[in-house]
């Protein structure tokens, strides 16, 4: 089992880092007592990729491809090759950090063979699972609800389902969130129990 952890935060030890790093914690004391299901888990910073946003140019609609070279290519067979895929970010203006949107918006290719010429690069058939984690300093729930549509849009279009996510408000200074052992301990369960949650 792949599993493949993305923080959007630009904050190189932010909240984001360290609910990514204990849901990893949790995920791989899950594998030390599980040696017939290895998996691995990845944890990617798109803060140290090279993404251009998409500039609409159209080329993807007849090739379900993207002409603009940079980073991209790495990432897009990692989304591809993963069973489970976790996106970990804050909230930037009631939606996500550009990086992030950055990231969604080059996934037009896969919107385009899905809705336009019908060869879906993830067949509706697979089992990808998608657990979103949000965190923000000002505690809005409607702030959540924004950024969990634009995931399950993102996941629409992957033929992938968002299965699980959670919201952790109130919570804004760089490493704020090591004051609240028990949201890190919650994450650390929820990673060591993944298998029984999925």
């Amino acid at each position: 089992m792949k599993i493949s952890t993305f923080v959007a935060s630009p904050r190189k030890k932010g909240n984001s880092k360290y609910i990514a790093e204990h849901f990893e914690k949790g995920v791989s004391s899950w594998y030390l007592g599980n040696k017939n299901n290895p998996q691995s888990n990845n944890i990617i910073r798109l803060t140290d990729y090279n993404i251009n946003p998409c500039r609409g140019c159209g080329y993807c609609d007849d090739k379900a491809k993207c002409v603009i070279k940079d980073d991209m290519k790495t990432l897009y067979p990692i989304i591809e090759d993963s069973d489970i895929i976790t996106f970990v970010t804050p909230i930037y203006f009631a939606s996500v950090p550009a990086q992030f949107k950055a990231f969604i918006d080059r996934f037009q290719p896969y919107y385009a063979a899905k809705y336009l010429l019908n060869e879906p690069v993830i067949p509706p058939s697979n089992n990808k699972k998608v657990i979103l984690y949000v965190v923000s300093g000002y505690n809005k729930q409607s702030f959540f609800e924004n950024v969990k549509g634009i995931l399950e849009i993102f996941c629409l279009n992957l033929n992938i389902d968002l299965t699980h996510s959670f919201y952790y408000g109130g919570i804004d200074a760089l490493g704020e969130i090591l004051n609240r052992p028990e949201i890190l301990t919650e994450i650390e369960t929820f990673g060591r129990n993944l298998q029984d949650e999925l």
